[in-house]
């Protein structure tokens, strides 16, 4: 069906094929056995576009020669409005994936199996980027292989060993499409790399084009994993004991230099006003290797027939990623100098960890002794191990290369020259950066109900020492407080230098999450089963580094930015059942076949939106940053009484805060639409032979055809604030627009 934002006229071409086979049996009887698996697809779609685009008065009115040259990467407008241009892009998906296992039993006491997945992908993302106009997407060629060798050995019958080793090779590129380069532009860039030009923020309507931000690059990541688990049972006690290894291996290559150009608006871009730019001169090519162990103790303690406690205790060891070649500039904030790692007795990014204990308890009681009532309730603490990127950004530091953040005097004929006072751009890291911890409880209650098993439960969590992003050198009053730094030449030699924006990574961020859990589950029975949950919940946190873009408005007070997480949903419902239809029609065998075999399965998600912040990306003459919010008007609602995608917030809620000062807006303070979706197949299973039988799917996705939308424009400087451009996924994704697709299923 048409997305909500297709232009009128015929539906946008979208093909999708899948096709393929699974076989297992056994190769020596009641001994080894085999399994294998096959799947293709081929996708050929188009993702919808709709984006702002100068009128034809506007292109007129530019006088920097840089503009009028870009102006020509842009399409005319085609919408009856004359601002925005309406069209699609293509969108090509194609998959290979291959599954094996291979099990053998040598004896009653001894078990080996062995299985691996191979995948090979290719896809073409016109828009996936925020890059909004046809022709400046990318290409993703990618090979995926998963290996994994297991032997259980019984010695006793109340005591077995479990090894299990593995590993996991992941390849992926990502080409952008647009080759040009800025000297085609009359820009002189250290990169023939094309910029990405952003006017407004990311998926808002404003037009983002020419080449990717960070794009090209690629990394082949292998990772290997051992484990060996020793069970033992004795009384009441149910032991488990074990340790776990893991080595990874990241390979980096980021020939993404050619950085990006921001326009706060629309009519900054036409009037050659950037509020920033950020690029990096030289490929970054980290080859970084880290280890991690974790060893575990668990006694399952049966006090009773009918009440078991859970103990247990877990130690992580997580290793400081290194660089193969030492290619790693480090900030040294007592001497406010950058150190190559290996040299001047600096020898890691951070400082290593040793007390990551993670004590867990537990206990389950079936209070009346029937199997129909459960209560469970556990606590227990988690670490998770920091990822690699964390100090990859440390390859991109002088010696190894030069990048700059430039937020004051941007000339656009040479936008990457700092001008004077403003000094390179650095990654830096916090060197008693932690492992993040959590903090998990629950409690939660479980009763058996005419076959259907329904719980009640209270899920919560804190996290401490969470990862966050700022920029530690923030400008105070126009100035950055580090004016000074000792950075190093090409030749590896200390040389004075300014201080510039220093993006460091801490452990400073805290969240906390409190839900409520519903469910109902009705396993297999007179032809129906079904599974349904709502969760009440809240998040908070300081920063949700990973969901999407950290915006911090003052880092000097990061307390102020505690608020909902950007992934906090309030409520959300899901369904998913089969039904089996009674249909008989006992007429002749014909008939039987026509009528039995059919059953419905249904699938519905329902969700409460997002939150989000307003911001002004307009470089703060006090802050030198681009992450300012609005002042709030009291006794404005944020949203207008009937909203739609034409103005989805109301634009006198808020205000431009003024100049040198911070808005009192509160991040996270809006909140985008919701999410809904249902999904439906009808399938038909008839028995053809003995051993042989056909199985038919429809299977409709969105079947209601309902306009899930994207979150409204942001951007408070722009024209189009409030407005919505989009729907929350391309075509083709979850909830976009309603897919039908058929299938068959030869079973034998």
């Amino acid at each position: 069906a048409k997305n909500y934002f297709d232009p009128p006229g015929k539906i946008a071409p979208f093909k999708r094929n899948i096709f393929g086979y699974s076989v297992g049996g056994p190769i020596v009887r009641n001994k080894t056995f085999f399994f294998h698996s096959y799947e293709g697809r081929r996708g050929r779609e188009v993702a919808t576009i709709n984006t702002v685009v100068p009128t034809p008065a506007q292109r007129s009115s530019v006088t920097n020669p840089v503009i009028t040259k870009l102006l020509g990467l842009l399409p005319a407008a085609n919408d009856t409005t004359g601002t925005h241009f309406v069209g699609s892009a293509a969108r090509q998906r194609t998959l290979n994936q291959e599954t094996g296992r291979l099990d053998h039993n040598f004896n009653e006491k001894n078990y080996l199996f062995g299985s691996f997945i191979i995948n090979r992908d290719e896809r073409t993302e016109p828009t996936l980027q925020s890059n909004n106009l046809p022709g400046f997407g990318d290409t993703r060629p990618a090979k995926r292989y998963l290996i994994s060798l297991g032997y259980i050995h019984v010695f006793t019958s109340s005591l077995t060993n479990d090894f299990h080793a593995g590993l996991n090779r992941v390849r992926i590129d990502f080409l952008q499409a647009f080759t040009g380069s800025p000297a085609d532009f009359g820009m002189t860039a250290p990169s023939s790399v094309m910029p990405q030009v952003e006017v407004g923020s990311a998926n808002t309507g404003n037009p983002w084009f020419g080449g990717i931000n960070g794009f090209p690059q690629g990394r082949g990541d292998t990772t290997f994993q051992y484990s060996d688990t020793v069970s033992w049972t004795r009384g009441r006690h149910s032991i488990k004991f074990g340790a776990e290894f893991r080595r990874f291996r990241n390979n980096n290559f980021n020939g993404g230099t050619g950085g990006f150009i921001l326009f706060p608006s629309l009519a900054s871009f036409l009037a050659a006003t950037p509020s920033q730019t950020v690029e990096t001169s030289l490929p970054v090519t980290p080859a970084l290797r880290v280890n991690a162990l974790g060893t575990f103790v668990q006694d399952d303690v049966k006090l009773s027939a009918h009440f078991t406690l859970n103990l247990g205790l877990r130690w992580e060891y997580n290793g400081i990623p290194s660089e193969i070649h030492n290619r790693l500039g480090v900030f040294d904030f007592t001497n406010r100098a950058l150190v190559q790692i290996g040299t001047n007795g600096i020898d890691q990014p951070y400082h290593q960890q040793f007390t990551n204990f993670g004590p867990r308890v537990g206990f389950a009681w079936d209070p009346f002794g029937k199997g129909k009532t459960v209560i469970r309730s556990g606590a227990g603490f988690y670490y998770d191990q920091p990822v690699t990127n964390i100090v990859t950004p440390l390859g991109s530091n002088p010696p190894f290369s030069q990048s700059v953040n430039i937020t004051q005097s941007i000339n656009l004929a040479a936008p990457f020259n700092s001008p004077p006072g403003v000094g390179s751009a650095l990654q830096v890291i916090d060197p008693n950066f932690k492992s993040g911890r959590v903090f998990s409880y629950n409690f939660n209650l479980q009763q058996e109900v005419l076959g259907i098993v329904i719980q009640v439960a209270y899920v919560g969590s804190q996290g401490r020492h969470l990862r966050l992003l700022g920029d530690y050198n923030q400008g105070i009053g126009g100035k950055r407080p580090i004016s000074a730094i000792t950075s190093l030449n090409a030749s590896g030699q200390p040389v004075a230098a300014t201080g510039g924006s220093m993006t460091i990574q801490e452990s400073v961020s805290n969240s906390n999450y409190n839900g409520m859990w519903l469910s109902a589950e009705k396993r297999f029975a007179k032809g129906l089963t079904f599974n349904a949950s709502y969760t009440f919940s809240k998040s908070i946190d300081n920063n949700s580094v990973g969901s999407s873009n950290p915006q911090i408005q003052n880092f000097y007070d990061i307390r102020s930015e505690r608020a909902l997480s950007d992934f906090d949903a309030r409520h959300r419902f899901v369904l998913s059942g089969i039904y089996q239809l009674p249909f008989r029609w006992d007429q002749n065998a014909f008939t039987r076949r026509l009528a039995q075999g059919w059953s419905v399965s249904p699938i519905v998600n329902l969700q409460s939106g997002n939150p989000f912040s307003p911001i002004v990306p307009i470089a703060d003459p006090s802050s030198l940053e681009t992450f300012d919010r609005p002042n709030a008007v009291a006794g404005q609602p944020l949203t207008l009484p009937n909203p739609s995608p034409a103005q989805w917030l109301n634009k006198a809620a808020f205000v431009l805060a003024p100049t040198g000062t911070f808005g009192n807006a509160s991040r996270n303070i809006l909140i985008a639409p919701g999410f809904e979706d249902v999904d439906l197949a009808v399938s038909k299973l008839t028995p053809v032979r003995e051993r042989f039988s056909l199985q038919f799917r429809a299977e409709a996705f969105n079947l209601f055809n309902h306009p899930n939308f994207a979150q409204p424009s942001n951007n408070f400087a722009a024209a189009n604030y409030g407005q919505i451009l989009a729907t929350r996924t391309t075509r083709g994704d979850l909830g976009s627009s309603r897919q039908l697709q058929l299938g068959m299923k030869l079973i034998f």
